[in-house]
């Protein structure tokens, strides 16, 4: 008999525990840290009614957090002011903003939503994309005027207040903590910014004990090149990437990760191995007669040379043809560079960097004498690598 009776108290204490609960959290609302209210529907007589009238406003949420594991989903309604948790499962309808099914996995913190119904359990029916509002991703092109609360997207103006949300990754995150450096996918209606969320962000690169290596050149995969001055940092996309330095015989590669937020730190040191080194290049010319002279020596065009690791003048002559002069910066153990002629014109003048023997092909660009000081502005950083990468697309395969 004792058995049943302990039972009965723990019901017992249950339904206290529920009541005060109800008593205390002001018609089913409860304050968390952030300060937000968060409502738990349990019946489908409270909440069909809400249900309905958003369905017929069509009321817009942000989605502000969503557990996967808990099938717990937050959303701020910005109808009042408030937050709001519900509950989903097995039955719940995930809709894209063209009204198909899809997965839940879809459903990103910042994603803006319409709401359906709630079942008795107090788990939603049904969540959808909103369809009222724009979505523009791939966004690098923005600035932040915080003082004015403008968000400028690609030369137009949009506004943003205290009900935006921004988010990198499930973490909210201010305005103040987006880089020039990200990439973003933007909502919101009219003119006004609803959630901004970081969908590349960017890390730093830490050169350590630089002094081997400062003035020439560190190169990121095909895409970044920078100028290495004295423990310089610099920021970059998250990802990863091979790592490749090299001058007077000394370098060598290593394979990085750019983590968002974070920094990464290379000791140039570590990296430069046991000198001098030499790389295997070949120089392959679309011009049969052409001359070729590496370090004011001629060097005949097919046949292998052996140059060490670092910077290398090189001039490529021929009959009819201006002659074309650029700096050769090798880093690999075996390259090809290959060059196509163009006709009469002025000197050109710039850097081809040679390649892997993965690739065997070398990039060529246009050396610049923009400082890169470790005190250089990210902005100013950008525009040295945009115009650097920018000319060695331009001048692959037409120098």
């Amino acid at each position: 008999m004792k058995k049943p009776k302990k039972m009965g108290k723990i019901t017992y204490a249950i339904i206290c525990l529920m009541a005060v609960l109800c008593m205390g959290c002001g018609g089913g609302a409860s304050r968390n840290d952030a300060g937000n209210y968060y409502y738990y529907p349990q019946e489908e007589s409270e909440s069909t009614e809400f249900a309905v009238e958003r369905e017929e406003e069509r009321e817009l949420f942000a989605l502000v957090s969503i557990d996967y594991v808990d099938e717990v989903i937050h959303v701020y309604r910005y109808a009042n002011g408030l937050e709001y948790q519900y509950y989903y499962g097995l039955n719940t309808g995930f809709y894209d903003k063209y009204g198909n099914l899809t997965s839940a996995t879809d459903f990103v913190p910042g994603t803006v939503v319409y709401l359906g119904r709630t079942d008795a359990e107090g788990k939603l029916k049904d969540i959808q994309i909103a369809d009222s509002v724009w979505n523009y991703g791939d966004v690098s092109r923005f600035s932040v005027d915080e003082e004015k609360g403008i968000f400028e997207i690609a030369g137009t103006n949009y506004n943003y207040d205290e009900e935006t949300f921004v988010f990198s990754d499930e973490e909210r995150i201010q305005m103040s903590d987006l880089s020039e450096q990200d990439l973003l996918t933007v909502i919101g209606k009219d003119k006004k910014i609803l959630s901004v969320m970081v969908t590349t962000g960017h890390g730093e690169l830490q050169l350590l004990n630089t002094a081997l290596f400062e003035g020439s050149f560190l190169q990121l995969n095909t895409d970044y090149f920078a100028i290495i001055t004295t423990n310089m940092n610099m920021e970059i996309p998250e990802g990863t990437y091979t790592l490749a330095v090299a001058n007077d015989g000394w370098g060598g590669t290593c394979q990085v990760d750019i983590v968002r937020g974070e920094t990464t730190t290379v000791d140039l040191d570590e990296l430069k191995g046991e000198g001098p080194k030499y790389g295997m290049i070949v120089f392959d010319v679309d011009v049969e007669d052409a001359e070729i002279e590496v370090d004011h020596e001629p060097v005949a065009k097919d046949t292998p040379i052996s140059l060490k690791y670092g910077w290398h003048s090189l001039t490529v002559s021929a009959e009819g043809f201006a002659d074309w002069k650029k700096k050769l910066y090798v880093n690999s153990a075996e390259a090809t560079v290959y060059i196509e002629l163009e006709g009469e014109s002025t000197t050109e003048a710039g850097t081809t960097t040679s390649q892997s023997s993965e690739s065997s092909q070398s990039q060529a660009g246009t050396e610049t004498e923009k400082s890169t000081e470790s005190t250089q502005t990210t902005k100013d950083r950008e525009d040295y690598l945009d115009d650097y990468l920018s000319t060695l697309t331009e001048l692959i395969g037409t120098l």
